[in-house]
Parts: structure tokens; sequence; C-alpha cells
């Protein structure tokens, strides 16, 4: 039996084409390495990435069943530089304000109360 156009043939497999999520790169200046982007993140991992003295973190977003991850590393040619990639979208919402030190608000948009 001839496949039609459009059809795999008997005992192929055919080719989905599976859209791929663009990566989000933001390059700053920063003597942290981990910078407040307003998400909560649990680290998971760390390695040492060829041609750069600095390890890479990784990181997931701690809200249950969101598939968001990042992974920071210092730039191998400016140490002041942090480059964080982010990979995949939140499937919720910036959580809210964190109580800092002495139980203060700490979310900036809460400050005009």
């Amino acid at each position: 039996m001839e496949a039609q156009p459009g059809e795999a043939a008997a005992g192929t497999m055919s080719k989905v084409a599976v859209p791929v999520e663009p990566k989000i790169i933001v390059q700053t200046t920063s003597e942290v390495d981990l910078l407040d982007d307003g998400y909560r993140w649990r680290k998971y991992g760390q390695k040492v990435v060829k041609g750069n003295p600095n390890p890479r973190s990784y990181y997931k977003c701690t809200s249950p069943g969101c598939n968001a991850r990042k992974h920071i590393e210092r730039s191998s040619t400016d140490h002041k530089v942090v480059i964080t990639t982010y990979e995949r979208k939140h499937n919720h919402g910036v959580p809210g304000a964190r109580a800092g030190v002495h139980g203060q608000i700490t979310d900036a948009a809460s400050e005009g109360m």
C-alpha cells in the first residue's frame, strides 16, 4: 500500500514539528548573581561551563505546576556581567509581596500605600 501525500508509509514514523519556545536572555551588570525578578526560585543544580571559570546555576520556579526555569552565570570576559537565561513561561502571576527584615513589605508596588 502506497502512502498518500501527508501520510507516513507503513512502518515509518512521521515527524511532527513541535514549536520551540524562545529563550529570553538578560545581561546585567551586578555585584550579586541572583537578582530579584519577582518570582520565587529553587536552585536545583550547578555545573562548570567549558571556557568559563564561573559556574552556571540552575533554578526552577517554586509555584506548583509551573515549568519555568532559568540559569545564571557570570560572563567569561567581564566578571561584572551576569547573564540570566529564562526558559519556558510561568503559568501564574507574580507572587504577592514578601515580608523583609523586621516584617517590612519589600514589594515596590506596596510602597505607595
